[in-house]
């Protein structure tokens, strides 16, 4: 089933606007409706458009010949919507309308039912500046949680505002969520139709990332993850349970060293990322340019991915790929990690995570032996980023992986003598870098422990979480054209003129 409706329905749907009527489409799906209505019980296939202040029910069958009341089969404002019944064992969502409002409730039925609850609930908040209420249910179909026009007449409301079992409710936007993620309308505003693929800029064996605009007009750049859902392993479950996290890891602004991801979607089978796009590069590109940085550039760094480290920490998760290539550099010299496709969550306080089969110079040795994945072994990661920023080289780095993997877990940490850095920085990556997971540096009290530690001394992570600590290294190259062009690409014939505001 595809998620977006078809360039002919899209046409016949803008022939029949009114001139008052021309709204930003936000998003269309297809979808079955439920029309709860004498002889009538069955679903029918239809698709539901989203746009800023209205939600439309359309035909699924388009002809030129149709007229719009039969283009468009319902219509409704989002204003009127008071709250949505999901359920956790298929893809069914009711949309509720207000009591006095002469409408049945939506029930429908669709694939990327996540994707349609996130849209739904992102646009409510635009219109209405509140947040709404979602009843979670047990059962496969919610045909007694529809309340009819004949029964909002008797005054009644099938709403689960009453079950007592098998019910969860919750308030889509959480009111701290809404505060720090400052959502804008611009952060909502993604149709893959809308976009242009520019180029290649890196491909691996599951995924690719493209350079990407949004719309013919538009000159800002943005990069594009697709990732084939069927390697991710996400269940619809799943999604919805990660829906703040990886689904859509929109992070709070007060911790800005983490690439903000714009928006998300899903496509014949494939996940789409959108991201800013950084045309300084990474630190793996400076390093190579550079050998090494000095002691005072790596601790600015150092402060910037501690913050970054710690805000995934503090909410479950672990980073698990803290190397150079995924660390981007804006041109005032910030730093912001990035690529969280190896992320993990729901790991709060000691609870951990299977190891990862790649090896790399990267990996913690209590993976290496088949322990778990937590924190501490993202502080180990942090050591060896602070060793290879210092020296151009990783501590344990052998070419030979069955050498590597022994120097990894036998070899003692040494400093090459031409490296001229100070003992607290030393002993920083000395403790970072204790094999025993129980004693490296971040065991007892987690991020405090290297706020407090001699190296950092004098330094207030304050003002650079703030922007208020002049960067020691400003890139001077610009990486603009590391990606292979796309000749081949036929942009979209009828593009969207609102562009989305880069963030960075």
């Amino acid at each position: 089933m595809d998620m977006q409706i078809s360039s002919d329905l899209r046409r016949l749907f803008r022939q029949h606007q009114l001139p008052n009527d021309k709204e930003m489409e936000i998003a269309t799906f297809k979808i079955f409706f439920y029309p709860h209505k004498f002889l009538a019980k069955k679903k029918k296939e239809r698709c539901l458009m989203i746009t800023e202040s209205k939600l439309r029910i359309l035909t699924n069958n388009p002809r030129g010949d149709r007229s719009r009341d039969e283009v468009i089969k319902k219509r409704q404002l989002i204003k009127n919507i008071c709250a949505f019944t999901t359920s956790e064992n298929s893809n069914q969502i009711v949309i509720h309308f207000h009591q006095n409002i002469d409408e049945s409730d939506w029930q429908i039925e669709c694939q990327y039912k996540t994707i349609v609850f996130d849209t739904l609930v992102k646009v409510y908040y635009q219109k209405k500046k509140e947040r709404i209420t979602c009843f979670i249910m047990q059962e496969k179909s919610l045909d007694r949680f529809v309340t009819t026009r004949e029964i909002k007449k008797n005054n009644k409301n099938n709403m689960p505002v009453h079950e007592k079992q098998g019910k969860k409710t919750i308030l889509f936007l959480p009111e701290e969520e809404i505060k720090q993620e400052n959502v804008h309308s611009s952060e909502i505003l993604f149709n893959l139709d809308k976009l242009t693929k520019l180029g290649l800029i890196s491909e691996s064996e599951k995924s690719k990332v493209y350079l990407v605009k949004y719309g013919e007009k538009s000159t800002n750049k943005f990069a594009l993850k697709e990732i084939k859902a069927s390697d991710c392993k996400i269940s619809e479950k799943i999604q919805l349970q990660i829906k703040d996290n990886s689904y859509k890891l929109k992070l709070p602004k007060n911790c800005p060293f983490l690439i903000q991801l714009l928006y998300t979607s899903e496509d014949n089978g494939n996940l789409f990322f959108l991201m800013p796009y950084f045309n300084k590069g990474d630190l793996q590109m400076h390093l190579s340019k550079n050998n090494k940085f000095t002691e005072d550039q790596v601790r600015f760094f150092a402060v910037e991915i501690c913050l970054a480290l710690e805000e995934f920490h503090s909410r479950g998760v672990v980073y698990k790929d803290l190397i150079p290539e995924n660390i981007l550099i804006n041109d005032k010299g910030h730093v912001f990690l990035t690529d969280f496709g190896n992320a993990r969550f729901n790991i709060l306080q000691d609870d951990h995570q299977p190891p990862d089969t790649i090896i790399t110079c990267y990996t913690a040795p209590e993976v290496l032996k088949g322990e778990d994945y937590s924190k501490l072994s993202d502080y180990w990661c942090f050591g060896v980023l602070l060793y290879e920023l210092l020296t151009g080289v990783p501590p344990f780095y052998s070419e030979n992986l069955e050498l590597q993997y022994k120097l990894i877990l036998e070899d003692e940490l040494e400093f090459p003598s031409f490296l001229n850095i100070s003992y607290p920085c030393q002993q920083l990556i000395k403790q970072l870098l204790q094999k025993d997971p129980k004693k490296r540096l971040g065991s007892e009290d987690g991020f405090q422990d290297l706020m407090n530690h001699d190296w950092f001394q004098n330094q207030s992570f304050e003002d650079y979480q703030n922007f208020n600590v002049e960067p020691l290294y400003v890139p001077h190259i610009t990486f603009e054209a590391p990606y292979q062009r796309m000749p081949h690409f036929t942009p979209n014939l009828q593009p969207q003129t609102t562009q989305i505001q880069q963030t960075c």
